[in-house]
């Protein structure tokens, strides 16, 4: 909810405080306040489905993978939109379905059933590939902090986490059994 409609939710209260119909005049002036809001903001809209939709922190960038039962793209592709330019910026093909894609300023990560590949965001350069035990379910994790890239992932042995920091070129497995 917004700030907007919060503060003129309170204000509402605070004016019919002790009044009977408080809570259904709230309900209609909130309905009325949303609708606005939802119309008057830009809404994407594709004519197929989309699997996987990672954004990049709080910006327009966005990483798109087909999905359902009529993609829109590949569900082996990985397209990176500019929602604001209303235009891919740049496009990633495997030769098997994606299962996870992770974002930040500096890389793009694709996970797939077997493999994970690191890219450098700004060029899509292949800075890692990974070989995983099986991961149906995508499972990885990549830093957020600007300061330092780690990734965190299955490693090829069953039930053991790979993690490892980009920074210093160092890898620490971790046995979970």
């Amino acid at each position: 909810m917004s700030a907007l409609i919060r503060t003129r939710a309170v204000s509402l209260v605070a004016h019919r405080k002790g009044s009977r119909s408080t809570i259904p005049s709230l309900s209609r002036t909130l309905l009325r306040e949303v609708r606005s809001i939802i119309d008057s903001t830009y809404i994407s809209e594709f004519d197929g489905g989309i699997g996987i939709v990672e954004m990049l922190f709080r910006c327009n960038i966005l990483a798109l993978v087909g999905g359902g039962q009529h993609p829109k793209f590949p569900m082996n592709k990985v397209l990176l939109w500019d929602d604001h330019q209303y235009k891919c910026i740049g496009e990633l093909s495997f030769k098997t379905f994606v299962k996870a894609v992770r974002l930040r300023k500096d890389k793009v990560v694709v996970v797939l059933e077997n493999r994970i590949y690191v890219y450098n965001f700004a060029d899509l350069r292949l800075l890692d590939a990974i070989d995983t035990f099986d991961n149906p379910k995508g499972l990885c994790a990549l830093s957020a902090d600007p300061n330092i890239s780690i990734l965190a992932n299955l490693d090829k042995k069953k039930g053991a986490i790979r993690i490892t920091n980009y920074d210093k070129n160092t890898n620490l497995l971790i046995e979970g059994h």
